[in-house]
């Protein structure tokens, strides 16, 4: 039996079974994967998120005629010329792979960007790749960013990716921070991704390490609250802190939180700027959702 559908959670999630903390064997992840896509809960699944590095391992298990849907994250580096390099490598073992498996859909290339300095030149780079796949900037939470978000905007190819958690509680974004910078990715009408930490719908303390987690219905409401209504920071940073799973609730009708609704078309216009998220599990984000009431 699969948990109740909504409209404006289809295809949320990438899932990314090889990434900690899961870090599952290639074999297993794909027939994670596959099985998902079988069951009652696709409707919830987006497309496989998987590294560049070990694209390789299909050869091992995948037919030729394999027909999925993959997010290709891209190799880290520490510079300007270790993240050209990278990005080299990266498209060799792409068309290497795509050669092979000719019917697979890269649907998104994703990628660190940590030397904003090279910004302009990164997005001149890589702006022919969104001719054939959407390519996200993964940005840092320890620079301004301000600017950058304003050049890859103007780019009007280049979408951003925001890292939301970790093995560490230090890898979690205040609600602050992301309030912040989602605030500037509505205004700018950039769309943005979301990566690590959202295993469950609402804010909650993660158990393994003790992190004030954020919640995918939390960033979701925050956002059309910011885009139709142009509410402040600290209005999303009360919602981004509301972690009373009554205080939720949501189904044909839209989203609601403390009674307030937001309906499900303008959820849907919302999922245009906040496009997906990648996480390592799918039961847990259902699970949270079956216990979530019903409107």
């Amino acid at each position: 039996m699969g948990t109740r559908q909504a409209d404006f959670l289809f295809e949320l999630i990438d899932y990314a079974g090889i990434f900690p903390p899961a870090a599952l064997e290639s074999l297993v992840s794909a027939e994670n994967y596959s099985n998902l896509l079988d069951s009652d809960n696709q409707w919830i699944v987006g497309n496989l998120a998987w590294s560049v590095e070990r694209l390789t391992d299909f050869r091992d298990f995948a037919p030729k005629e394999l027909s999925w849907s993959l997010a290709a994250i891209g190799r880290n580096s520490t510079d300007w010329e270790s993240w050209k390099n990278a990005r080299a490598q990266d498209g060799k073992e792409i068309d290497g792979f795509l050669s092979h498996f000719p019917d697979v859909d890269i649907a998104s290339y994703e990628f660190k960007v940590s030397d904003l300095t090279h910004i302009e030149q990164a997005i001149k780079a890589c702006k022919p790749m969104t001719r054939t796949m959407d390519v996200f900037f993964e940005l840092p939470w320890d620079q301004d960013i301000s600017e950058s978000l304003a050049s890859i905007a103007s780019s009007e190819a280049i979408q951003v990716k925001f890292r939301t958690g970790g093995i560490k509680p230090e890898n979690y974004p205040t609600s602050l921070q992301l309030a912040t910078v989602i605030k500037h990715c509505t205004d700018l009408e950039l769309p943005f991704k979301l990566t690590a930490g959202l295993h469950e719908p609402i804010a909650h303390v993660d158990d393994s390490n003790g992190a004030n987690a954020h919640g995918f219905l939390n960033v979701l409401y925050a956002t059309a609250l910011a885009y139709f209504d142009d509410e402040s920071i600290d209005t999303m940073v009360e919602v981004f802190n509301s972690t009373s799973e009554s205080d939720w609730a949501y189904g044909d009708l839209g989203l609601a939180w403390k009674g307030q609704l937001i309906d499900t078309d303008s959820l849907n216009e919302v999922r245009a700027l906040f496009t997906s998220l990648g996480s390592c599990s799918v039961t847990e984000p259902l699970q949270g959702l079956a216990r979530l009431a019903s409107i």
